[in-house]
């Protein structure tokens, strides 16, 4: 998905306005293939046994499960046995909605993921399964937590409001749509405000990607008579995250983009391009295997998608992967894990040829989100889920140095 934003980049593309339908389907694809098809994943995953070879994670001692409850999280024995909850809209419960990744001066990596209404999950290789949340009410409580990037070796994450499902108050408080996460201070920095872009603050900023210091950017503005979307491209030649609070002097360079350069964005690249570690990393399954993936990497912007296949093929699967410096990780919604490569600091396993194993099995309705690695410690997040709807959600921890480096 970034390697569009490069040529955006490049060329610095012109003006354009869009339909409502298009930006409501392109912001729910992800989350319909993640959501809509999970319990068919389930199933196509289950009978490549023989594909796969993968072994199911029954020891209890490597693993832990947490659930979100108010503003902190809690262990508990497994999903199932979490107090259920009234269904939300996904942008307005608490769960997970994206991860980040950045190397620390230990060849090793510290974990952030939004936690949706709440505030940021903190993991760091020193304090394996001990994960901390920071959390603004103030800000958390009225936007909704986006994707997670890097700039500068820090997390940065897009905030915004959903007038489909959010109550919207008649005083309206100017509020950013782009806010810097400090981990010594556990302070949340705003960084950018639609002001700052040049347009009312009536304006949402509904969807925003970034790759190497260019930003593209979703607007979306509401009056009596018309919804209207505008999509932009911008950049700025002073890092934003060297702005004072105080003394703001923050210029944007910004281009207007077309519907159809929009939606070229947002499509995915055909498996077939990308790089040879994600290719490596999918090789057990079969060339004709229909399947989705969202790449993220370390230190990185916004994630990049893969399709193997066509999206409209009813037996798609769905997945996410990191590509780090000395592995990569694919884990499908079921759980269905692949891993190639070393952990941080230890030795390469299996001759660097991907390694097969499963999550511990979820109930119906429930699938495997993002994730990441500290350590030896996997995180990865889950919920429950029912279209466009969740309910119950958390994260599981696993100890994947006992599960590849002991229990194989």
């Amino acid at each position: 998905m970034c390697n569009r934003l490069y040529k955006f980049s490049k060329h610095f593309l012109p003006r354009g306005l869009t339909l409502f339908l298009n930006l409501f389907i392109s912001s729910l694809l992800c989350f319909f293939i993640f959501s809509c098809k999970q319990n068919q994943i389930g199933r196509e995953l289950e009978t490549s046994d023989e594909i796969l070879r993968a072994s199911q994670i029954k020891t209890q001692k490597i693993h832990q499960w947490f659930y979100f409850s108010g503003n902190s999280f809690y262990e508990t024995e497994h999903p199932s046995a979490v107090p259920r909850l009234i269904k939300k809209p996904w942008t307005e419960t608490e769960r997970i909605s994206s991860s980040l990744s950045i190397r620390n001066d230990k060849r090793d990596y510290d974990l952030f993921f939004t936690v949706n209404k709440v505030g940021i999950l903190i993991a760091k290789p020193g304090h394996p399964k001990q994960a901390i949340l920071a959390s603004d009410q103030q800000l958390f409580s009225q936007l909704t937590a986006g994707a997670l990037v890097c700039i500068d070796n820090f997390p940065v994450f897009h905030t915004y409001k959903n007038s489909f499902f959010s109550r919207l108050t008649e005083k309206k408080e100017k509020l950013p749509f782009l806010v810097q996460f400090h981990p010594g201070t556990s302070i949340f920095l705003p960084l950018l405000y639609t002001s700052d872009l040049g347009i009312s603050d009536a304006t949402e900023v509904t969807d925003l990607q970034y790759a190497k210091g260019f930003w593209i950017a979703a607007l979306k503005t509401e009056s009596s008579e018309e919804t209207q979307f505008d999509y932009l491209n911008f950049f700025s030649y002073e890092p934003i995250t060297r702005q004072s609070a105080a003394k703001r002097s923050l210029h944007l360079e910004k281009k207007q983009l077309s519907t159809a350069e929009y939606r070229e964005f947002l499509s995915p690249l055909p498996f077939s391009k990308a790089p040879k570690r994600l290719q490596d990393l999918y090789k057990k399954l079969p060339p004709n295997y229909p399947f989705y993936c969202m790449v993220s990497e370390t230190n990185a912007g916004s994630s990049l998608s893969y399709l193997n296949g066509s999206i409209s093929d009813e037996k798609l699967i769905a997945s996410n992967a990191l590509i780090a410096d000395s592995f990569s990780l694919a884990v499908f919604a079921d759980g269905t894990s692949f891993f190639v490569g070393a952990l941080p600091n230890k030795n390469i396993l299996n001759q660097g040829e991907p390694l097969a194993f499963r999550l511990p099995r979820l109930p119906e309705h429930f699938s495997y989100g993002d994730f990441g690695v500290s350590g030896s410690t996997l995180y990865i997040a889950w919920e429950e889920s029912f279209f466009y709807e969740t309910a119950r959600s958390g994260f599981l921890t696993v100890d994947l140095e006992e599960l590849l480096y002991y229990a194989q």
